[in-house]
């Protein structure tokens, strides 16, 4: 149902448009946290928004700040803001070619803007550097290359280390039982997917609920294996 309707059908029933629509805001709102596990906080894009202008204030004040353009760049990265992080991160590599979590993120905005040919040596050489940083996530955005062009069997081994490093990650799980199945190993995938349910079933609340889509997936799949 749409958010218009629910809210048309809400104002017939309490007979006031401005209630109505404080009621279906609570309804999403509430509805997203139960389903995702992420709760808006009004004051998380202040916040972000004071740190960004803090860092182009010490960028303005001194263009080579490796550091600020790194932190910057960071910020937009997990933002979804790639165009804008780009040049700050490379403007950081250039500074400091020896940090881990600068090529990381470079390699990870590089293959978000589609350039994967210098983006995967980039997560490659942050892995290098720190094989379980940020919980393995490099290994999964490797993986997720391959996945996407369909070639499981060079996204099967990344996938193995991923779950191996971060064993409630009910997506990994999902992936690498694709990988499995794409790859005719049907034992494998079906295994993959189970370790997905266990996974979710095993977690913190939190988790599952930021993992539920992927429990969702996996339990559909399993069914394909029957």
């Amino acid at each position: 149902m749409s958010g218009w309707l629910l809210w048309l059908i809400t104002s017939v029933i309490v007979g006031n448009p401005i209630v109505a629509l404080v009621i279906v805001l609570a309804v999403f709102y509430l509805g997203g946290v139960q389903f995702t596990g992420r709760a808006w906080n009004p004051l998380a894009p202040l916040r972000a928004r004071r740190e960004i202008e803090r860092l182009r204030s010490d960028i303005e004040a001194n263009p080579e700040n490796a550091a600020a353009h790194n932190d910057l760049g960071r910020i937009l990265a997990l933002r979804g803001k790639f165009g804008q992080a780009l040049p700050h991160l490379e403007k950081a590599r250039a500074r400091s070619p020896d940090s881990a979590e600068t090529a990381f993120f470079l390699g990870y905005t590089l293959l978000a803007t589609g350039k994967e040919t210098e983006g995967l040596p980039l997560i490659e050489e942050a892995l290098a550097a720190k094989p379980r940083m940020r919980y393995g996530e490099p290994y999964r955005l490797i993986g997720d290359v391959y996945l996407r062009a369909g070639r499981f069997a060079e996204a099967l081994p990344w996938y193995e280390t991923f779950t191996r490093l971060n064993t409630d990650s009910v997506e990994g799980f999902y992936k690498l039982g694709r990988c499995h199945a794409g790859t005719g190993q049907e034992d494998g995938g079906r295994r993959a997917m189970r370790d997905a349910l266990a996974a979710y079933r095993q977690a913190p609340r939190f988790i599952r609920r930021a993992q539920r889509l992927w429990y969702l997936r996996a339990a559909w799949r399993l069914r394909g294996f029957r």
